[in-house]
């Protein structure tokens, strides 16, 4: 076994494991703007020991290895050595041993790398050896890729008789048995058992069928159960109905005071992540934050939330909101929505508020994430679509790796949306784009020709007759994205609007020419004029 403290390192040749592919660590120290947050956090580390470890990541980027051991032998505290030497393991011409990845593994199985050393080791564990220490489990959420952070979980037997449920109104909707659709989804609407979201899609459709069916009794009743039970994409689609303000944010928080974070400065994947951050590794320190939420109770998540905040890392900011709150404990809260300092290498050719909705069902703004088809950066794309896309805009592409860039992989994402736009799928309606961003306006060409022929009068059906439910989930989730982006932008959301009127929202992805300070999204018709709105539901 490999003696503790700094491993003993040999040179060999290059490394071939899995720890070798998109799972290594990003040891390039990025640019970043120290914010006054993290200006007036008090570092973990002395100044001494930061301009130490600031070299040795120096050297490590530029794959020095052999200078790192004499600068590690001089710092004092050795919070970041696992990182070090994770990265070490990794670096050209290095082929670290079974006995170091296990050692490091027994002292370091808490760290966001543990996952990609663990399955590097069992690759290169020898016959009768005894199997390596698995990965603490406040790491397992490191493992999970971003782009399927949305995703329904597994079916147990209670989600398979909801859904089921669900589909019975949806069956009784497209047969024109609208009446029979009330009752269902009603029955739905009334029930405590069901989720907020689930409450309120049960809820907003028995309205729609109502309607249809002549009994506008209960619309505005049932309406109000679903503003009532979410602020979700249903709970949204509710007010916009009753024609009263979409969105109530609470403004621009300020920084979180020292009483917020209080909660967590004591624990070490904190102290890591404030020094990471200090050091222009904010990747890191953004998945330091993110195990620590996975495995901390839930009343701490908001001190969680309160570092994120304070160091400006949006994606580990967005991933507590995700792991560990209610939706509806968030939607007020504008650090749920975050909107990082990123910008296209040409600037904001589309609106900026679509680009956020997007890279927040992506990748949760983190230019490091991967999928594990080969989706990368903020925009979750495809290497070969990255470089067809730079081929049609004439936008310098220099492969892969550069997809981890912020400013390059938004200017490919954002001319990857210019160009679905003159497919004559995609270009239909926001709809059809947001499902075409992730299912291929291919698969979505054949769906319009097939399970969604006798939705092309009706979006709201459309989106819930998409077969793939991933593909269902995700254009629900970056519209409510979209709504809450243009909320904080001071933006319409003309998307919302043409939802509750039963309409297509165009695919006009323009950057608004006017910022509307004080919009309150008040301006959706309003239900209760049910002699004129029961037209919209023809």
């Amino acid at each position: 076994m490999a003696a503790t403290g700094l491993l003993v390192w040999q040179a060999a040749g290059p490394i071939d494991h899995a720890f070798a592919a998109d799972a290594r660590p990003a040891a390039r120290v990025q640019s970043v703007v120290v914010t006054r947050g993290l200006d007036r956090l008090t570092s973990p580390l002395s100044d001494a020991d930061l301009a130490r470890y600031r070299d040795i990541f120096a050297l490590l980027d530029a794959g020095q290895v052999s200078r790192v051991a004499p600068l590690m032998a001089g710092i004092q505290n050795r919070l970041l050595e696992g990182h070090v030497q994770a990265m070490v393991f990794v670096s050209r011409g290095y082929k670290p041993s079974y006995d170091e990845l296990v050692s490091w593994l027994q002292r370091y199985g808490d760290l966001p790398e543990a996952g990609a050393v663990y399955q590097s080791a069992l690759q290169m564990r020898p016959r009768g050896a005894m199997a390596p220490p698995a990965p603490l489990s406040n790491n397992v959420a490191n493992t999970v890729t971003n782009s399927g952070a949305y995703l329904p979980g597994p079916l147990d037997s209670r989600d398979r008789e909801v859904r089921a449920a669900f589909k019975a109104g949806l069956d009784a909707w497209r047969a024109r048995n609208y009446q029979s659709a009330a009752q269902l989804f009603s029955a739905m609407a009334q029930r405590t058992d069901l989720g907020g979201e689930e409450r309120a899609a049960s809820a907003v459709w028995a309205a729609r069928a109502d309607m249809r069916s002549g009994r506008p009794q209960q619309v505005v009743r049932l309406l109000d159960i679903a503003v009532g039970a979410s602020q979700d994409f249903y709970g949204m689609v509710a007010q916009a109905l009753l024609g009263g303000p979409v969105l109530s944010p609470a403004g621009q928080a300020g920084l979180p005071g020292s009483n917020a974070l209080a909660g967590v400065t004591h624990e070490p994947a904190a102290q890591r992540a404030v020094a990471l951050a200090k050091l222009g590794l904010p990747d890191l320190a953004d998945e330091e934050l993110r195990g620590l939420a996975a495995h901390l109770p839930s009343d701490r998540a908001p001190a969680v939330a309160a570092l994120a905040e304070t160091l400006q890392l949006p994606g580990a900011r967005s991933r507590v909101n995700q792991v560990t709150l209610e939706h509806v404990a968030v939607r007020s809260d504008p650090s749920a929505f975050p909107m990082p300092d990123y910008v296209p290498d040409s600037g904001f050719a589309i609106d900026r508020a679509l680009l956020f909705a997007i890279m927040r069902a992506e990748s949760g703004f983190r230019p490091n994430a991967g999928s594990r088809a080969g989706a990368r950066g903020l925009m979750q794309l495809m290497p070969a679509t990255a470089r067809s896309v730079a081929q049609w805009a004439g936008i310098s592409y220099k492969g892969a790796k550069s997809l981890r860039d912020p400013g390059k992989n938004l200017d490919l994402g954002q001319a990857y949306v210019q160009r679905l736009l003159e497919s004559p799928t995609a270009g239909v309606s926001l709809i059809h784009l947001l499902a075409s961003y992730n299912a291929g306006d291919g698969a979505v060409g054949n769906w319009m020709d097939g399970p969604l022929a006798d939705a092309s009068d009706d979006p709201l059906l459309f989106i819930e007759a998409i077969p793939y439910a991933e593909t269902r989930q995700y254009v629900k989730k970056v519209l409510l994205n979209l709504w809450t982006y243009s909320e904080q932008m001071g933006q319409p959301h003309p998307s919302l609007r043409a939802l509750a009127e039963n309409k297509w929202p165009e695919p006009d992805v323009t950057q608004p020419a006017t910022q509307m300070a004080g919009y309150s999204g008040g301006g959706g018709y309003r239900i209760q004029n049910v002699d004129t709105s029961i037209g919209s539901y023809r």
